[in-house]
């Protein structure tokens, strides 16, 4: 009895933290390496009360900020060490610059007499000096094969920071900077995937402050004020504890929650292909009197506007002296001119068709002016020697009237393509799911945009750090519907060399991101959640398929299908949540298309909202190989389009309402039990291509790249290439190779092309010094699972583009000597399939795998995944140029690739991911 009383005394006291938490016997055998990282900075210097309200008249009430910082830091010097024998410790302290105050150690005494003999500095702080020098403890001392943790007690001020290269510290020290905070977290999420842990824990911290935002983005294991009991307690738990998947108990309920916000540039010009879109009033027509393809009778114009549409249409017969070079061009220009009042050459501007209209007279008239003096001029030399030159004359000096660029570039579709306004708004949307198991909610925000870089996407998830802490959000993922019909987020698509990201919209991107999220949070209700699918190939009213693969071998079997996860609200009076999944990339719009859009998204939106009053979020799967909405699909044959971008637009209208169709088919669903379980992990990979690097080093793209060393293991903190003196040698390379060539009658892309191609060979010496420029990316795994049944639906999030047949198969694989069918590089050896490795593991999806699913583009843009055997480079220009082997077989996707080896790496980790769960 004495003791069972004398155990329940000594929980009672590690409850309230007055004694550091005793570890499990399981979990005394734990290697792990801790760094204490501890905030001296002068922000550690202010006073902070101790007692209540009440007694705060009482000098004694009071306190330095270091006191408590100390006092928890040996907390955690005890609970480390006293819980395992194989724990050691060292202490880090931080100003504007860092120390290591001790290395590691497994003496208590020690390391505690440090901490309590760290002085307060007259400096203001350098977070990321501190974190940095932690990083670089563990590289120089950390054991091979130990659990690494960082625990950061810090006021969360943070001043000063490093250049990119983490050699010069800049800052005033005065102000609490963006920049100062974001070296910071840069430092942590390198961190992080590097296998660090970080706890972090707030001192004096005030809710809603920067600190509080940057420490809470900073961890992964916890974040922690300092009143709060038994930390040290906590923080060991959080060491020793052991990943779990699938050890909850179901919940009773789903809850969830949906919202959205606009990602359009609040400045672009709207534009539209609808005649219903034309103005009411300020027009020199009525707008009645055009059908849906914008047609309409000449006759049933008036005035001046008739005069002008008759001329033009007798531009042929009124002009047939003239050379037929000279009339095309007056034609061209003429219809511009028209174009500004009246839609022939679509899309329109609602808003300045009625400013053009209120002049338009006055402009007519000094416009036929002017053509009938440039004519004139033309004239006067046909049939004499000059006639040619006055034609090309002519032609130059005739004005074309375009829609005004904005400061906005178009993605997916090649460089320096201007954005001229939008078309239907684009959104972030974003669906919370809680499974009720108590392990928290989890958060997919799905981003109607080409793709985003994992920095831009950590910096997105910074930003909710302190949401997600006081809601108990445990998952934040974010993934891009590879959008090619809207502005550019990724940063490769604007003028050769130069960051196409406007940095106004990537602010209100994120901040969409972060409103919708909270959005959906809020709006979070119970119900129940179901799942299904569909199968394109048997909507059998249409005559094109809806998928098309664009490249060799054509596995379409899993893109055919669509997935539909349907919330139902237990309150009737709430809107239905769907989420779809159908693997195709979002470009129907196409390549002609000059303005921001949902795709084939927006008809989608509107069919949904029309028949089935629900809200969705759409997500891409296994895309690579390019596999898309088909591009010629069929429109009614009343539709006369009055341009390519007018064609298109109509089958984006089309395939959306045929998307809907098959959404609201499914009929085959199944209930899912309360229950979601996820896991994630971060991995490596090495860019074989040289562009991709160069252009990330540079900060055209925001992908973090570091240097490793690969036979010591090495990394460098460095963003990008880090040795600038190679660096240096590599662009004066390139530079000498263009001025070499710039009088020769190259293009401006070939010069770059061939520049960068001198670049490459500067660069690959790095990996002969055996010195790599790497990435760290992340792939997840979910499961869902069927209620009174056996099924299991499983979702892996994967960066990038994968190709279908890397997860579900189709590899090309027998070599007959026919390059139309033969693999293209058949001396490499694929990996296998997911869907094969998942069968290693006792896993199967459905006799057409048809229960794994991939949601592409997920939290990072890592480019296409290409079957190794399969891959082939331009043998001049690699990674520039694609290269054509057959005339039907072309290799594009490996120039928007890391390398050959991604597929390796992809599957490797999808594999761990499956060992890390069991079967």
């Amino acid at each position: 009895m004495r003791k069972r009383l004398l155990s329940m005394l000594l929980a009672c006291v590690m409850l309230v933290g007055l004694l550091p938490a005793a570890v499990s016997a399981a979990g005394t055998d734990i290697t792990v390496d801790v760094v204490i990282v501890l905030d001296r900075s002068d922000n550690m210097n202010t006073e902070i009360l101790t007692c209540t309200k009440d007694h705060s008249h009482l000098p004694t009430c009071y306190e330095r900020k270091m006191k408590p910082a100390r006092e928890i830091a040996k907390d955690v010097v005890d609970a480390v060490l006293n819980g395992s024998d194989n724990a050691r410790v060292a202490i880090v302290s931080f100003a504007k610059e860092a120390t290591v105050s001790y290395q590691f150690s497994k003496s208590k005494t020690l390391l505690k007499s440090t901490i309590g003999a760290i002085l307060r500095s007259n400096d203001n702080g350098n977070v990321e000096a501190g974190l940095l020098k932690a990083t670089q403890l563990f590289q120089e001392k950390g054991r091979a094969g130990a659990k690494q943790a960082v625990v950061l007690l810090s006021a969360g001020k943070t001043q000063f920071y490093y250049d990119p290269t983490d050699s010069t510290v800049l800052g005033t020290g005065l102000l609490e900077t963006d920049a100062a905070a974001n070296a910071a977290l840069d430092q942590a999420h390198l961190m992080r995937d590097w296998g660090i842990d970080i706890h972090t824990v707030g001192i004096a911290i005030a809710d809603g402050s920067r600190g509080e935002k940057l420490l809470c983005a900073a961890q992964n294991k916890g974040y922690y004020t300092h009143t709060q009991s038994g930390i040290a307690a906590s923080i060991w738990a959080a060491m020793n504890a052991e990943e779990s998947f699938d050890t909850a108990t179901a919940g009773t309920k789903w809850t969830a929650g949906f919202g959205k916000e606009s990602i359009i540039p609040t400045d672009l010009p709207f534009l539209s292909y609808k005649p219903s879109d034309l103005p009411d009033t300020g027009l020199l027509y009525s707008k009645s009197i055009f059908g849906e393809d914008l047609s309409f009778n000449v006759s049933d114009l008036t005035g001046t506007i008739r005069t002008a549409m008759d001329a033009y249409s007798a531009i042929d017969t009124t002009y047939a002296a003239y050379p037929e070079a000279a009339r095309e061009q007056l034609k061209a220009s003429f219809k511009s001119f028209l174009n500004r009042v009246i839609p022939l050459d679509p899309p329109f501007d609602p808003a300045t068709m009625v400013t053009y209209s209120a002049t338009f007279d006055a402009d007519y008239a000094a416009y036929t002016a002017d053509i009938a003096a440039k004519l004139a001029t033309l004239q006067a030399a046909l049939g004499t020697d000059g006639e040619a030159d006055a034609v090309t004359a002519f032609c130059d000096s005739l004005p074309v009237y375009s829609l005004p660029e904005s400061d906005y570039w178009m993605a997916g579709y090649g460089n320096d393509k201007p954005c001229l306004g939008y078309i239907d708004t684009a959104y972030a949307r974003a669906v919370y799911l809680d499974d009720n198991t108590g392990r928290g909610g989890v958060l997919l925000i799905a981003v109607e945009s080409v793709g985003m870089s994992r920095s831009t996407i950590n910096q997105m998830r910074d930003s909710l750090a302190v949401f997600a802490h006081e809601n108990n959000i445990r998952e934040i993922h974010i993934m891009c519907d590879h959008n090619h019909a809207m502005v550019d987020t990724f940063g490769m698509w604007g003028k050769l060399l130069l960051d196409a990201k406007d940095p106004q919209h990537m602010e209100q991107v994120s901040a969409a991101v972060k409103n919708a999220a909270i959005a959906a949070f809020n709006a979070r209700t119970d119900g129940s959640f179901f799942v299904g699918n569909a199968d394109a190939r048997d909507q059998s009213q249409y005559t094109s398929p809806l998928i098309e693969d664009t490249r060799y071998p054509y596995v379409t079997d899993n893109a055919n299908i669509l997935t539909r996860f349907r919330f139902v609200p237990d309150d009737a009076n709430k809107r239905e949540i769907m989420l779809i999944h159908l693997p195709a990339h979002v470009e129907a719009l196409y390549g002609p298309n000059p303005a921001a859009s949902a795709d084939y998204l927006a008809p989608l939106a509107d069919y949904l909202e029309e028949e089935a009053d629900a809200d969705f979020a759409f997500f891409v799967g296994a895309i690579g190989g390019l596999i898309r909405t088909t591009k010629e699909h069929e429109y009614p044959d009343t539709f006369v389009p009055r341009n390519d971008r007018h064609k298109f637009w109509i089958i984006t209208q089309v395939t959306g309402q045929r998307i809907g169709e098959l959404t609201l088919s499914v009929d085959n669903e199944f209930e899912l039990v309360p229950k979601l379980n996820f896991t994630t992990t971060t991995f490596e990979t090495a860019l074989d291509n040289f562009l991709l690097g160069a252009v990330a080093s540079l900060g055209i793209i925001d992908t973090r790249v570091y240097i490793k060393d690969v036979s010591t293991g090495l990394r460098e903190t460095a963003e990008g290439f880090g040795n600038l003196s190679l660096m240096t040698s590599a662009l004066a390379d390139a530079v000498a190779i263009y001025n070499q060539y710039k009088d020769s009658g190259l293009s401006t892309g070939e010069l770059l092309s061939y520049s960068l191609a001198s670049f490459a060979q500067t660069y690959f010496s790095m990996v002969q010094d055996n010195l790599t420029l790497c990435a760290t990316t992340e792939m997840s795994y979910m499961e869902f699972y069927q209620k009174n049944g056996t099924r299991t639906k499983a979702v892996v999030l994967t960066p990038g583009e994968m190709f279908a047949e890397l997860v579900y198969g189709g590899l090309l694989e027998e070599v007959t000597g026919d390059l139309n069918t033969d693999p293209h590089n058949p001396s490499a050896e694929n990996p296998e399939t997911f869907v094969e490795i998942a069968a290693r593991y006792g896993k199967s999806f459905g006799a057409g795998h048809e229960d794994l699913l991939v949601f592409g583009l997920s939290n990072d843009m890592t480019g296409y995944v290409v079957p190794p055997n399969d891959f082939v480079l331009n043998p001049t220009l690699p990674y520039i140029n694609d290269y054509r082997v057959t005339p039907d077989r072309k290799h594009y996707e490996e120039t928007n690739s890391v390398g050959p080896n991604m597929a390796y790496v992809m599957a490797e980790n999808f594999e761990a991911l499956l060992a890390g769960i069991g079967n």
